[in-house]
Parts: structure tokens; C-alpha cells; sequence
């Protein structure tokens, strides 16, 4: 009996939701869908640590591309003719930089200023120069490590909230 009740009150349309709605992606104001995540783009230059913090802040994470599609995207859209944190430092014992969370994208396919063959040393890490940054300009476009106190820009990274669409939204409308 329930289940034609169901049926009857699916066909009228207007008490019972029948039909899962779809879903999409929503970041919070300030902050930008690029894919399957957000990005905020910090408009105060700060130091490495305080970036980090301020992303934590925010319920994110300093960014680490995952892919070399989404490292081309969110890097185009970043500042320009301005230098920007990314989440990859260099520690003393290791040939390598270490993204700051795991699933980062091989170090190799950031576009260094000196890349083969691809030596820290040669694209600005020393004792004291240990964190990366990226500079994007129309011209050119590199990473390169920098002391973890210079003032530079940030990018966090989070996952978006996801919502269901409403049967009739603005955006079923476009």
C-alpha cells in the first residue's frame, strides 16, 4: 500500500522527491573552482610558515598540484609578474625537494628555471634558500627556491562543499 501511495505522490510531483537531483561543486566567496578543487589566491605577501598557517586557517593546505594539468591551470591564473609560494621546500639529506603533502606531482615536470639536468643547486637552493616559488609573467614562467622569510604570495588549496541542484535553479535556466 505505501509503495503506491509512493508512486501516486511521485506522479503529482509535488510532496515527494523521487528523483535524486544532481550535484555540483561550490567554493566559498573569495575562492575559485578550478576542476575539482578550490583555490583562494592570497592577496598578502607573507613568509612560507605564515602561508602555510593561513591556508590552515582557511581549512586547506599551501598548494601541491596533483597533476600536471591542474599545475599548468591554477598556475596560470595566478598573480602576475609576482612570485608565489608553492608547497615545495627542500631538505638538507635529500636530492630531491619534498612537496609538503603526499600525491604531488614529480618535481620534474615544475618548469625550472634550470631543468636538465634538474640539480636543486641550480635553481636557487642553498642552506639558507630552501622553499619554492613560482614567478608568472606573459614572458616567462619558473620555479625557483627562495629563503622561506622573503615576502611572497600563496595559493591554498581545498576541497569544494558539494550541493544538490534544485529543480528550477538559476543555473538549469543558463
Amino acid at each position: 500500500m505505501i509503495p503506491r501511495i509512493i508512486f501516486v505522490l511521485c506522479l503529482i510531483g509535488n510532496f515527494v522527491d523521487c528523483y535524486p537531483h544532481e550535484t555540483y561543486n561550490h567554493c566559498p566567496h573569495g575562492w575559485t573552482l578550478i576542476g575539482d578543487f578550490c583555490y583562494y589566491f592570497e592577496n598578502t605577501a607573507m613568509r612560507f610558515e605564515v602561508a602555510e598557517l593561513m591556508c590552515i586557517e582557511k581549512q586547506s593546505f599551501i598548494f601541491v598540484p596533483t597533476s600536471v594539468n591542474e599545475w599548468e591551470e591554477v598556475m596560470a591564473r595566478s598573480k602576475m609578474n609576482v612570485l608565489t609560494w608553492i608547497g615545495l621546500k627542500q631538505v638538507d639529506d635529500l636530492r630531491e625537494p619534498l612537496w609538503k603533502r603526499p600525491g604531488g606531482i614529480s618535481v620534474d615536470k615544475l618548469n625550472w628555471v634550470n631543468p636538465i639536468p634538474l640539480f636543486p643547486e641550480h635553481n636557487g637552493w642553498s642552506v639558507s634558500t630552501e622553499c619554492a616559488a613560482h614567478f608568472n609573467s606573459v614572458a616567462v614562467r619558473h620555479v625557483f627556491f627562495y629563503h622561506c622569510d622573503s615576502m611572497l604570495y600563496s595559493i591554498c588549496k581545498k576541497r569544494p562543499t558539494t550541493l544538490p541542484k534544485k529543480k528550477g535553479s538559476y543555473d538549469e535556466q543558463l
